[in-house]
């Protein structure tokens, strides 16, 4: 049996979806575990974020070790106050996270260049066809209908 290979991107969606999915062990009724692809959202919620600046990759390290030691907390504190501090961090990185999206969500324009957010791009990438009447209207009778040619394109040929 030959081997399949990687598999061939049709465009910019596909790959970042490969590129978020991670395999995770999930119990089965049996006891057994089976490994299966799964989309690890948050990274394609850091992914999708659009910030200018080389110092983004910092504050995402910043977050993720702050969530990292509110979890921590449960081991190391009384559960009382492990579930204060750990409330209290997960709201503060919330608060940052909801700032990323917000700056996420800006989009300047100059006479030099032009800064798009995530939703300017996939609506500048979308094509719609728009078929109007008109058009329709040079083509004779039922052939307009079913797609054949016009009068004028028949004589020509």
């Amino acid at each position: 049996m030959i081997p399949e290979g990687q598999p061939k991107y049709n465009d910019l969606v596909d790959v970042v979806i490969q590129s978020v999915t991670k395999y995770e062990d999930i119990e089965q009724k049996d006891g057994t575990k089976i490994k299966e692809q799964i989309i690890d959202s948050e990274g394609l919620w850091w992914k999708t974020n659009k910030i200018d600046s080389e110092k983004f990759a910092a504050l995402a390290f910043e977050v993720k070790e702050m969530e990292r030691m509110a979890l921590e907390a449960f081991n190391n504190m009384t559960a009382s106050r492990a579930q204060q501090y750990h409330d209290q961090i997960m709201a503060f990185c919330q608060s940052i996270r909801s700032s990323i999206d917000a700056k996420s969500s800006e989009s300047r324009r100059d006479k030099h260049n032009a800064r798009q957010t995530t939703l300017d791009t996939i609506g500048r990438n979308r094509v719609e066809k728009v078929y109007s009447l008109k058009d329709e209207a040079k083509k004779s009778g039922l052939s307009s209908l079913l797609g054949g040619k016009s009068r004028a394109e028949i004589e020509d040929d």
